[in-house]
This record gives C-alpha cells, structure tokens and sequence, in this order.
C-alpha cells in the first residue's frame, strides 16, 4: 500500500471511522515488522520496537497536526524506536560481562591518583564550575547532546569548555595548582 493510501486511511481514522482505524494499524503493523526485521537481527528485539512505534503512533496520532504526511511521520517513529534499540545493544554488550572461558581484565586502583584526580577536580571547580561540570559529565559516560543540553550549551563551547578544562587538571596534577 503506498504512502498516499495510508494518508487517506489515516484522514478517515482520524475522522471516527473504525474501520479505518483498525486497517490503517493492521497495515502499519505489517510494515513496521517488517522492517524492524530487516534492520535489527533479532526477532524478538524487532517485535518489541514494533509495538513500541505501535504505541506512540496510537497514543498521538489523534492529536497530530500533519503538515506533510502521516506515512513519513509514522515512519520516523519506527526509525527513531530502532536506533534507540541498536544504541541501547551497544551500551549493553558493553557493560556484560566477559563470556565464559574469558578472564575479565584486572583493574588495579591507584588510589593515590583517585585523591589527586578528586582534589584537582574540586580546585577546578572553584575556579571554574563550569570546567569542572563539563569533566565530571564527560566522565561519566553522557553524550555530548546530553552534556550540552544539561549544560545549556553549544555543541562548540563543550568542546572548549572540555580542553580548558583537562588542561587545567593535566597542570593541576604536575604542579598542584588549578589556576
């Protein structure tokens, strides 16, 4: 079915008419196994990003206001459901732990760098909170979207806030001083 007959269903359901409701999820149903199928390997993964672009489509197509077309949006649902669960594979393949007959890597903590590091940290705060914000963020793991919508913050000042910020502590730890 092309995306203009979707349109047409999506106009109808939207005006009371069941039928066209349930053929127009039917269809989206169909599409978007499909091709949540063809882009994650995993057929479970696949069926729950299905019902999940399912879900936000039902829970807001009512009240959306389309300027183009219903099909593009409803696909950039889908779209956007499959790259969360593809980042969200990645983030948890990560953080598993080593299969069987693998040795999981011995960390061993300095733990006079970790005072040293936390030390410097909070010098740099006093001088610049905004350094030391940007470090902290940073190493814990956000994304820099994340960090500059925290932050309020272009995408270019993260990045100078950032090497300000480990330039300071590179000296701090060599000399003591965070200014």
């Amino acid at each position: 079915m092309s995306s203009a007959q979707i349109n047409t269903l999506f106009d109808d359901a939207r005006s009371g008419s069941a039928q066209s409701e349930q053929q127009l999820f039917s269809l989206l149903l169909e599409r978007f196994r499909l091709i949540a199928h063809q882009r994650l390997w995993d057929s479970a993964d696949a069926d729950e990003v299905t019902q999940e672009a399912l879900l936000v489509v039902a829970r807001e197509y009512r009240d959306l206001t389309v300027t183009v077309s219903f099909a593009a949006w409803a696909q950039k649902v889908l779209d956007n459901r499959i790259l969360a669960r593809i980042a969200g594979n990645r983030i948890g393949e990560a953080r598993r732990a080593p299969m069987s007959g693998e040795s999981e890597p011995v960390v061993e903590t300095d733990v006079e760098l970790q005072v040293s590091l936390a030390d410097c940290l909070r010098r740099i705060g006093q001088v610049n909170r905004d350094y030391a914000r940007a470090l902290n963020y940073h190493c814990q793991g956000y994304e820099t979207e994340e960090i500059c919508r925290r932050m309020q913050l272009k995408r270019s000042t993260l990045y100078s806030l950032l090497h300000r910020g480990r330039a300071l502590l590179k000296r701090c730890l060599d000399t003591g001083e965070a200014k």
